[in-house]
Parts: structure tokens; C-alpha cells; sequence
């Protein structure tokens, strides 16, 4: 059934290659993003699960809340 669905779609073939080439592209975004991080921006981020300031804000929220 799905088979005669798609294959009554014109130019349904085309589907997969755009979305391919949209994951790819961003792949190749995020991979470019990583590699141009500086060394600080990078050990700032690492810290970010750790780093307690942002936990206790949260938690004082809900206890007086």
C-alpha cells in the first residue's frame, strides 16, 4: 500500500537526496562550529554541568514558591 502511495507522487525520488543533503549540511555546520571554538569557550562549557550557580537559583525559586 505505502508503495503505490509513493509511487503515485511525482518526483518522489527527490525526497531523500534533499534530506540527505540537509543532514550533511548540517553535519558539516556543527562540525565547523566545534573546530572553531576557542580553548576558553571551550572550558567554560565543559564546567557548565558543574557549576552550581545555576542549580541553586532553581532551587530557591522552588522552595519559595
Amino acid at each position: 500500500m505505502i508503495s503505490e502511495v509513493l509511487s503515485s507522487i511525482q518526483n518522489v525520488e527527490v525526497y531523500p537526496i534533499v534530506t540527505m543533503l540537509l543532514f550533511i549540511a548540517a553535519f558539516v555546520g556543527v562540525v565547523i562550529w566545534t573546530f572553531r571554538l576557542r580553548k576558553h569557550e571551550v572550558a567554560r562549557l565543559s564546567r557548565l554541568p558543574l557549576d552550581d550557580s545555576l542549580t541553586s537559583d532553581t532551587q530557591g525559586e522552588q522552595t519559595h514558591g
